[in-house]
């Protein structure tokens, strides 16, 4: 499971366990994150923030993939 924060930061959940911990996954928008989507095959992770960015990772490697100005800013993220 992801969660997106008010700081910017997505967090990766690991739920195997009988308390939920959370790992930052990465920090990369400047501001509040808007909307997450995983794709249907869990390979990438997109990200939309406050800040106008969009963002798709490689949800193995935790590294960003594409990156890009959405004028306007972005309400949600969908595959």
């Amino acid at each position: 499971a992801y969660t997106g924060a008010a700081n910017g930061q997505v967090s990766r959940w690991s739920l195997g366990e009988a308390e939920p911990k959370a790992q930052v996954y990465f920090k990369y928008h400047t501001d509040a994150i808007r909307s997450l989507a995983l794709s249907p095959d869990s390979r990438w992770l997109a990200s939309a923030g406050a800040d106008a960015r969009v963002v798709i990772w490689d949800t193995a490697a935790g590294t960003k993939l594409r990156e890009w100005q959405q004028p306007g800013g972005v309400a949600q993220v969908l595959f």
